[in-house]
């Protein structure tokens, strides 16, 4: 909620500013490339299980507020994807 909450207070200023912000979320966690793989997140999908929830507030602030969204992460994903990275 902390998160959202200066999310909306960021674009407020921007808005009071004049400039129109674009949101961005963050792009994919893999656990396996990370020097903390075998840490303890992993029982509920390591890191990018967190990570998503901050992804899923980005995307929800950006449908209310009616702002532009870079999914960063929906992108990567589908390159991984199509490239057989991960």
């Amino acid at each position: 909620e902390e998160f959202s909450e200066n999310m909306r207070a960021i674009i407020a200023r921007c808005r009071t500013l004049g400039a129109t912000p674009a949101l961005l979320t963050f792009p994919p966690v893999v656990q396996s490339w990370h020097s903390w793989k075998e840490e303890t997140h992993r029982e509920k999908g390591g890191g990018d299980w967190y990570v998503e929830q901050y992804r899923e507030a980005t995307r929800e602030i950006a449908r209310r507020e009616g702002l532009r969204l870079v999914d960063i992460d929906l992108a990567l994903r589908e390159a991984m994807r199509r490239s057989g990275v991960a």
